[in-house]
């Protein structure tokens, strides 16, 4: 067992960690945003850190594990979540570093996507989950599939939302050039928030989002430092990283190729505005077995704008 692993297999409750004064701050925030996320918060501390994550439904249902991207957090999941433990399915939502409600480490260099991958498998590690449906949205999908690729025993179903395999490849959204540039970027991702108005106050979502989740969109990045992990996921895409990001983009092309024996379901936005055509059209070739869902009117927040449409094909995916 590595060092800072948790040794538990249940959560710990806050009270047996010294929480330091920025987690104090966030605790003392309300997180209801008027009763739209009412989930209970589960911790997991590994590596000096702790990290968010949410589990609701019966513990010996087939879990659902969903994946967030950048700037969002898992309550993009939210509505998905209420319907699917209606349905008598487990669901298991984990705020990546530097999102929702986990920690949010002030240096970029924290926050390598090796050390995302890592965090987010330890969680699910930590829960001993098996039969799993993954959904991964954005940048959850080389954080979310480099678990899946890795224990292809778990996986019992994969779902793909408007996501990239390659955060460098043309098209992906991952970043702009403008985003990578230092100094210019800083100002526009952790001065002026621009992520989060790229992602939500523009998408086209198919309606209009409500002040509280706004609000809940906004409010886990209110400063210039609690944004260093918006940051940090755009410059992934430079030219320091380039090397790193190819490796774990061939091993994922690797893996995917040994996973086409699970049932998948491609539910894509047709009006990304920050996504291209030929993001869906890598994602048929590498799960040619996938179900397709295109939803015309949908942009890049597929979740909130097609909860129906994606709860209902999920279900239906974990009954094949």
């Amino acid at each position: 067992m590595s060092a800072g692993t948790c040794l538990d297999a249940s959560p710990k409750p806050v009270s047996d960690h010294k929480l330091t004064p920025a987690q104090q701050a966030t605790d003392a925030l309300d997180w209801s945003f008027d009763g739209s996320w009412p989930f209970e918060p589960r911790w997991h501390w590994i590596d000096g850190v702790r990290l968010h994550y949410i589990d609701e439904g019966a513990s010996s249902a087939d879990p659902v594990v969903m994946v967030h991207g950048s700037p969002t957090w898992s309550y993009i999941y939210r509505k998905l979540i209420v319907r699917l433990r209606a349905s008598g399915r487990r669901s298991i939502g984990v705020d990546h570093l530097g999102f929702g409600r986990s920690d949010k480490p002030h240096r970029q260099r924290e926050y390598s996507l090796e050390r995302h991958v890592r965090l987010f498998g330890s969680v699910l590690d930590r829960l001993s989950l098996r039969d799993t449906t993954l959904v991964v949205h954005g940048w959850g999908a080389p954080i979310g599939l480099s678990w899946a690729v890795r224990q292809p025993d778990r996986i019992k179903a994969l779902v793909v939302l408007n996501a990239f395999l390659d955060p460098a490849s043309p098209g992906s959204g991952a970043s702009t050039a403008l985003d990578r540039v230092p100094g210019v970027g800083n100002v526009l991702l952790k001065g002026a928030h621009r992520s989060l108005h790229r992602a939500v106050r523009e998408d086209v979502t198919g309606r209009s989002l409500t002040q509280a989740e706004l609000r809940a969109y906004a409010e886990p990045h209110p400063s210039w430092d609690s944004r260093t992990g918006i940051l940090a996921f755009a410059r992934t895409t430079s030219r320091r990283s380039a090397d790193a990001v190819r490796a774990r983009t061939d091993e994922l092309e690797r893996g995917l190729a040994q996973l086409g024996d699970k049932p998948a379901l491609i539910a894509w936005g047709m009006k990304d505005r920050g996504m291209s055509k030929s993001q869906l059209d890598g994602w048929r070739a590498r799960l040619p077995q996938a179900d397709v869902l295109a939803l015309d009117g949908v942009g890049h927040l597929v979740p909130e704008a097609a909860t129906d449409e994606l709860a209902t094909a999920i279900l239906e995916l974990g009954n094949r």
